[in-house]
């Protein structure tokens, strides 16, 4: 089962043997985590996740504040 089925069972309350564990890993943390701010964000970030077995659920977007006229 992976990350993503456990969690989407979970949600639909349908019986899984763990709990997914998700958290968000901001990319200051993984420079922190190798001590060099040479990295790539994904394939370190997943190395972090791996490293505390967390499940990898990938999420890459970015929200950019918009001036609202009123």
């Amino acid at each position: 089962m992976t990350g993503k089925h456990y969690l989407l069972d979970a949600i639909s309350r349908k019986p899984v043997d763990r709990i997914p564990v998700v958290p968000f890993i901001h990319v200051n943390f993984v420079k922190a985590f190798f001590k060099r701010d040479d990295i790539d964000p994904i394939v370190d970030t997943i190395r972090v996740y791996d490293h505390f077995g967390f499940d990898i659920i990938h999420r890459n977007c970015t929200i950019e504040a918009q001036a609202i006229e009123v």
